[in-house]
């Protein structure tokens, strides 16, 4: 090799361009999916299902108001409190994580407390 000459990059296999973009943006795309999905989920709501005394905190029959310590008896409820506790104790403990791999990635602080 001649003196001053530059040495040939070693040959990497390239990503194409589409098939790079689409690997980065599948985060932030499975959201927007998932919206959707949840949107057309409330069109499935039958209008009988509803009962607006009964969200109101009502009885059945329209008379007796309903105390909140009631929801601790039904089992619907508790399934549904139990399962977003557990989410949530199960995904704080990811989220600094989360927010050390946005700075990594180049984000800015802002991004960086947003997501923490």
């Amino acid at each position: 090799m001649k003196a001053g000459a530059v040495e040939p990059r070693a040959k990497l296999p390239v990503r194409s361009v589409r098939s790079l973009n689409a690997a980065n943006s599948a985060p932030f795309s499975t959201p927007y999916a998932c919206s959707i999905l949840a949107a057309a989920a409330v069109l499935l709501i039958r209008e009988r299902d509803l009962d607006e005394n009964v969200a109101r905190g009502l009885s059945k029959d329209h008379s007796l108001q309903v105390k909140w310590t009631a929801l601790l008896r039904d089992r619907t409820f508790l399934l549904l409190f139990v399962s977003v506790f557990l989410f949530h104790l199960v995904n704080a403990p990811i989220m600094p994580a989360v927010a050390l791999y946005v700075k990594r990635l180049g984000g800015s602080d802002g991004l960086m407390t947003a997501t923490s």
